[in-house]
């Protein structure tokens, strides 16, 4: 998988923190090899893991969606893992200049899909 030459690639080790719940976000990742776990706390205060993330799949995108681009969840590489970093700035200069169309589906999806995580997390 390739997006072209704008996109940085980072080798993380097994165990690493990639993201903690309540960071400000500045970048999502496509994983390119291995597997993540979006871990968080449910009410009686245990971690658990939300999902696990699989090679070609997307994480940390979520938090670049909100105005406040607070991380809800924690990112953990369970295995070593190659991904692909979207820094926020790129993303926003792609969106900045894509049709006006296109600019408000994107928009609209991702408010759609911030709202019913948090339908999901209550």
């Amino acid at each position: 998988m390739d997006f072209g030459k704008d996109y940085e690639r980072k080798t993380i080790p097994a165990g690493a923190n990639i993201f903690i719940t309540g960071d400000r976000a500045l970048e999502a990742y496509v994983l390119l090899k291995g597997e993540v776990d979006i871990v968080g706390v449910n009410d009686k205060g245990d971690t658990i893991v939300l999902t696990t993330v699989k090679r070609g799949e997307m994480f940390g995108e979520l938090a670049l969606m909100t105005t406040d681009s607070k991380r809800s969840a924690s990112a953990i590489s369970k295995t070593e893992c190659q991904v692909m970093v979207i820094k926020n700035t790129l993303l926003k200069d792609k969106l900045d200049r894509a049709d006006p169309f296109l600019k408000y589906w994107v928009k609209y999806l991702g408010d759609r899909v911030v709202d019913l995580s948090k339908r999901v997390q209550r």
